[in-house]
């Protein structure tokens, strides 16, 4: 049903809920600070954390609002749209990597984007994740290949807007889709090369020098003052391709960092809106790897999953 799809983006649900009784009063609650676990006696949690681990988590687009305005009529079924959905038997088209709504970080969000800058997140344990070692073979971490002075060369191409473009505004489908508004961007997966098109060219270029001028957020880019090295540009790709590249991987490298800096002593009511089955269950920080290390299940299950989060406070659920 459409109301259940219309809303197919990372889906985090935060609220503070303070239960007195029979009735709710956020003035008057004093909030525990005992962690969970050294409790001799059942507490309830601080805060509930609901997170949307949907089978549509797994997908590796989120549109923004223009470019998902230019699939009408299908501008809230196209959440389902991305090139590697399989699970939903609509009418509304699956897109191609040469329709730049979805291969360029423009318009598809969750796309690599070469002037952000990727973190690892946390484990559930708490400490930073090491940085990704993801191969070139990896699946999707290649996105194609390109013939230069009669030689192929395949690596992962970015697409970045050409600044006549307004692709920021821009509703028209034949105009967001058109790769020849974007410049193409490539890093190589051998020679440390990078290369180049530009935005309605026909010719790539190659060179061991970024062409791309570093960005303002790329702080990871120390070794050289004007452009990203291949091995810094290669290790921000990897990251993202670990930790980034799909809604729900995104969503728990998010909520891994939200959550590191919070005290021992914080507490949360955890469900998923996949989970229709399991009763909502209360969490402490030491047991963060419950949402960190979610994967996607069921497709629905909003109303079930919040249903049930609501009643374990109204009846004083305990652990």
């Amino acid at each position: 049903m459409n109301h259940c799809l219309n809303l197919k983006q990372i889906v985090l649900t935060v609220s503070l809920v303070a239960s007195l009784g029979s009735t709710f009063s956020l003035s008057a609650q004093t909030l525990a600070q005992e962690p969970l676990l050294s409790k001799t006696v059942a507490v309830r949690p601080n805060l509930t954390f609901i997170l949307d681990e949907s089978l549509s988590m797994d997908w590796d687009c989120i549109y923004k609002q223009n470019s998902q305005n230019s699939f009408s009529p299908y501008r809230y079924g196209i959440a389902y749209s991305c090139l590697s959905d399989t699970y939903q038997t609509d009418t509304a088209p699956t897109l191609s990597n040469t329709d730049m709504r979805y291969a360029s970080p423009e318009n598809n969000q969750l796309m690599y984007d070469p002037r952000k800058y990727y973190t690892t997140g946390f484990s559930e344990t708490g400490a930073p994740n090491p940085n990704s070692n993801a191969a070139w073979t990896s699946p999707g971490l290649s996105n194609g290949s390109v013939s230069i002075s009669g030689s192929n060369h395949t690596g992962r191409a970015m697409y970045i807007a050409k600044s006549s473009f307004n692709v920021g505004t821009s509703t028209s489908a034949s105009s967001l889709k058109n790769a020849s508004n974007y410049n193409t961007y490539w890093i190589f997966n051998s020679g440390s090369y990078f290369g180049y098109k530009a935005a309605g060219d026909t010719t790539t270029t190659r060179n061991t020098t970024n062409y791309l001028p570093k960005p303002v957020g790329r702080t990871d880019c120390v070794a050289n003052a004007t452009r990203c090295t291949y091995t810094e540009e290669l290790q921000n790709l990897r990251n993202w391709y670990t930790y980034h590249r799909t809604r729900l991987l995104a969503a728990k490298t998010g909520i891994s960092i939200a959550f590191t800096g919070l005290p021992d002593s914080f507490r949360m009511n955890y469900a998923t809106l996949g989970e229709i089955t399991r009763s909502a269950m209360s969490v402490s920080k030491s047991n963060l790897g419950q949402p960190i290390t979610t994967t996607p299940s069921h497709p629905y299950g909003r109303l079930t999953i919040t249903a049930t989060t609501s009643t374990h406070f109204a009846n004083g659920s305990r652990i």
